[in-house]
């Protein structure tokens, strides 16, 4: 029996019936395992059995992975894999799990998130709307896109896995799974916006048959071959409109969630509310978003430092 597969294929099966873990994190799992296993096989001796996985084996690895990967990636990745031996154990295996002593230290360098300028924002919408696409529907769908990933701040994967049953258009409201099958509410309050889901909507219902075929997904939003809508479409959409608009910089569907929340923090919003829009568990999370740009520090200091009450001297 392969014994690394195996156990492999044993976890990801408990990851999906038992603890009922999103797509996403399984598809992320078995990555982080494939890698793993892939480096195993490779050692000289090859290992070829979990049980025989020790610590050593855990401080090569890291080596070679920090060669390749972030921080944040590499502490990802492991944390698979300590979950990974942990279930093993659990599972009957009786071994010395090499993470007993196993400790990662690795400090991820601090960074602010890239965002957009409401310029740029605008700059790449109007780029989408003036668009001379023929096809009305992808034109709609792609706008579509674009306006809910700034209007709420989504994870691309929360923006792929909306479903028409969780679009309220009395309360005008979306329901939002997020990390960890976390449930929060989106609120449209944008009037163009609104109007545009409607259109889109309208034009997705005429999707529902093509040469016979009924459309099953429910999924809000989808392709022209009547599919879910992925992250990797979302991205072409949203690269084909940046290049439009003249922007150079990477601009990623998390791009427009850090967009969200920095245009939010610099309207004064409070950055408990902000916590709730994005999802996140901690506030410790949000805090990254903690930073202005020089000129809205420039303009803050003009504007309210007390000096300007002493008058001249």
């Amino acid at each position: 029996m392969d014994n690394l597969n195996f156990y492999r294929d044993r976890y990801l099966e408990y990851c999906t019936f038992n603890r009922n873990l999103a797509p996403g994190t399984i598809y992320s799992y078995r990555y982080d395992l494939n890698n793993f296993i892939f480096f195993l096989e490779k050692l000289e001796p090859p290992v070829l059995c979990w049980t025989q996985v020790k610590r050593r084996h855990l401080d090569h690895y890291l080596e070679v992975v920090s060669e390749h990967y972030s921080v944040c990636t590499i502490k990802g990745n492991f944390s698979s894999l300590r979950c990974f031996f942990y279930f093993l154990q659990e599972d009957g295996l009786e071994f010395d799990s090499p993470f007993r002593r196993f400790r990662l230290h690795m400090q991820k360098p601090a960074s602010i998130p890239i965002s957009l300028t409401l310029g740029e924002v605008t700059g790449i919408l109007e780029e989408a709307y003036r668009s001379e696409n023929p096809n009305a529907f992808q034109k709609a769908r792609d706008i579509l896109v674009l306006e809910l990933l700034f209007s709420g701040g989504m994870r691309v994967g929360e923006l792929c896995g909306i479903t028409l049953s969780r679009y309220d258009p009395v309360e005008k409201t979306i329901e939002v799974i997020g990390k960890g099958s976390k449930n929060r509410i989106l609120f449209i309050t944008n009037k163009e916006v609104l109007s545009l889901l409607d259109d889109y909507l309208a034009l997705r219902s005429h999707l529902s048959f093509r040469n016979g075929d009924r459309l099953l997904s429910d999924n809000l939003l989808i392709t022209d071959g009547l599919l879910p809508l992925k992250p990797i479409h979302v991205r072409g959409i949203i690269k084909k409109y940046v290049m439009a608009s003249g922007i150079t910089k990477r601009v990623t569907p998390h791009t427009f969630r850090h967009t969200f929340a920095s245009l939010l923090l610099e309207e004064g919003v409070d950055i408990k509310y902000i916590q709730e829009f994005l999802g996140h568990s901690s506030i410790k999370t949000t805090q990254i978003y903690l930073h202005t740009s020089s000129g809205r520090k420039r303009e803050i200091l003009a504007e309210m430092h007390p000096r300007k009450r002493l008058g001249p001297k």
